[in-house]
């Protein structure tokens, strides 16, 4: 027999939804990802930062304009995740530089400039 009541039952407030946040959408990104450098231009150091959705065979190379790797930052199996690499150009010239993200099936390059 179901319950009956008289009295008047308390409502939830009326309130506009703006927005779901979903917990595990902040863990792991949902596609690679290669941020612009910052600061850009920048003096001496930098940082990159890059998202990986799954683990993957993830490089990170430097190149000149000329096209010649210049320096490795990272090379290996990485796990899904966010990423900031800092590069120390103190050893380098002034000018500009390529960054490239490779995995095993995707390559993003993006570019910066040193000012020294």
């Amino acid at each position: 027999m179901p319950f009956l009541t008289t009295e008047k039952l308390p409502t939830p407030e009326q309130g506009i939804i703006i927005g779901v946040r979903n917990e595990l959408s902040e863990i792991l990104p949902i596609a690679i990802k290669l941020s612009q450098n910052y600061p850009n231009p920048f003096n001496l150091v930098t940082k990159i930062e890059f998202s990986l959705p799954k683990r993957s065979e993830t490089s990170l190379v430097i190149y000149n304009v000329l096209g010649q790797e210049v320096k490795r930052l990272l090379g290996g199996d990485l796990a899904a995740g966010d990423y900031e690499i800092f590069w120390d150009a103190s050893g380098y010239s002034s000018g500009v530089y390529l960054y490239e993200l490779r995995t095993e099936k995707y390559r993003f390059m993006r570019k910066m400039l040193l000012l020294k």
